[in-house]
């Protein structure tokens, strides 16, 4: 677990998950300890994971290092690396890691208040992956095309507590794009569902797999905060507890015109809890509302 400045003597941590702490001293007798293995973001000298300046101590993290990242300064990995582990969040500042180029966890991924963690590259977890109240799992904002979706493989389980969420929401495509966008003002946005169209047109295509959803929502008007839902693929070995939210919703514009839902694909050996899942058209008060996404 996350432990910073201690000095540690005659600790059995054996009956738990191992501890690598930050800034510690080493008195002996200590046993599922592991000293001299974390590294500490710090980002002051750039947002990038890979230049040493930028950790505490100064040695960029390898599947050897424990990784904490705390502090509201962004990182980026921008070339596939692997680390032993990796938490996110837990600080008084924003910390957000974005994941643009494959990631892999040797053992557990941790997201907690105010951590974010922007998947835009396939992420897989060897161990547990736990996101906590006020921790975030996102991808970036899509455009014209379909570039960024939340691929996570987690070999052993995950949890969703009470107040985190896994949130795609008005991340598809952006507004007038998508194989279902909107044609104001015959006919709204459609991805699983069609959206509303008015009388006797045949409204934009519902595109995507019933089964195994993958695609993003198409957008509505070609305007702001009308994007379509984003996509999340997750795999779980293990058991999913979802006590959050996961939610891949469409934009709602001004309650007219709006996006349509994503994709949320779920594959785990076990799922409980009682969070929700949710792929929603835009919320419309008016006409030309978005179609729903898919969820399976």
């Amino acid at each position: 677990e996350s432990v910073k400045g201690t000095d540690a003597q005659d600790s059995d941590a054996t009956g738990g998950k191992a501890i690598h702490p930050l800034y510690s001293r080493n008195s002996g007798s200590n046993s599922n300890w592991f000293f001299n293995t974390a590294r500490l973001w710090l980002g002051t000298t750039s947002s990038s994971f890979h230049t040493a300046a930028n950790w505490g101590p100064a040695i960029v993290p390898d599947a050897a290092a424990s990784v904490v990242v705390e502090t509201n300064n962004p990182m980026a990995i921008t070339s596939a690396v692997s680390v032993l582990k990796l938490t996110v969040g837990g600080g008084n500042g924003a910390a957000q890691v974005q994941v643009n180029a494959p990631l892999a966890i040797v053992g557990d991924l941790t997201t907690r208040t105010n951590g974010t963690v922007v998947m835009n590259r396939p992420v897989a977890v060897n161990n547990d992956a736990l996101v906590t109240g006020g921790g975030l799992l996102t991808h970036s904002a899509n455009g014209a095309s379909e570039q960024y979706r939340i691929v996570l493989t987690v070999a052993s389980n995950l949890t969703v507590d009470l107040g985190a969420k896994i949130d795609v929401s008005q991340r598809g495509y952006g507004g007038g794009y998508g194989p279902g966008k909107a044609n104001y003002p015959r006919w709204g946005a459609s991805h699983g569902g069609q959206g509303w169209k008015a009388a006797g047109e045949i409204g934009s295509p519902t595109y995507g797999s019933i089964a195994s959803p993958t695609n993003l929502g198409s957008g509505g008007h070609n305007d702001a905060n009308t994007e379509g839902g984003g996509a999340v693929i997750l795999s779980v070995g293990g058991v999913t507890l979802l006590e959050g939210q996961m939610r891949a919703n469409g934009g709602p514009r001004d309650g007219i015109i709006t996006g349509a839902g994503g994709s949320l694909w779920l594959t785990t050996g076990r799922l409980t809890g009682f969070g929700s899942m949710v792929a929603n058209g835009g919320l419309a008060t008016g006409d030309w509302g978005g179609g729903g996404g898919r969820i399976a």
